[in-house]
């Protein structure tokens, strides 16, 4: 590529009406002021889509003077998901109804909050929690909850559980 060793001069993002412009900057290889390879535009557009908050990713390169612009181009998929769960549980041949709901992309920083009502012979609700990247380090921070509901009779079983969980990324 032609644009290959030149200084990137500028990247602009456009399209991101709610994620913020830092969550671009830690996914990307390529950065202002650095020297531009076009295997790094495969990489970076493979991280934003990987974030799964873009129906559409585009990275280009132009020639800009003795340097290289880099665009960035998505569109957003919606920041909140609801719909009807039908679950089946093989052991005991039952079917259970419920609901979920999940935000994504709280305040633009790809922080998830997803939350489940089943109901049935028991009913369970979870709530979690994820925070991707919470330091440099790549990691991230999960919390979920789960609760048996009390229901109808008093000899159920009511249980409630959390956990935490972490994970690091060592690498691509």
């Amino acid at each position: 590529d032609e644009n290959d060793r030149k200084i990137v001069e500028r990247v602009l993002f456009l399209g991101n009406n709610k994620t913020q412009e830092v969550i671009f900057q830690r996914e990307m290889r390529i950065m202002p002021g650095r020297p531009f390879k076009s295997a790094d535009l495969w990489h970076d557009w493979e991280r934003f889509t990987d974030l799964g908050l873009f129906a559409e990713v585009e990275v280009d390169a132009v020639a800009s003077g003795e340097g290289v612009l880099v665009v960035v181009s998505v569109h957003e998929r919606p920041s909140w998901f609801a719909a009807p769960v039908l679950d089946y549980d093989i052991g005991e041949n039952k079917i259970t109804a419920g609901f979920q709901a999940r935000l994504l992309n709280v305040r633009g920083l790809n922080q998830q909050l997803r939350s489940r009502f089943v109901t049935g012979e028991r009913h369970v609700a979870t709530l979690s929690w994820s925070n991707p990247w919470v330091s440099s380090s790549n990691q991230s921070l999960g919390i979920d909850f789960r609760m048996d509901l009390p229901g109808t009779s008093e000899d159920e079983l009511r249980s409630f559980s959390a956990g935490v969980s972490t994970t690091r990324f060592v690498g691509d």
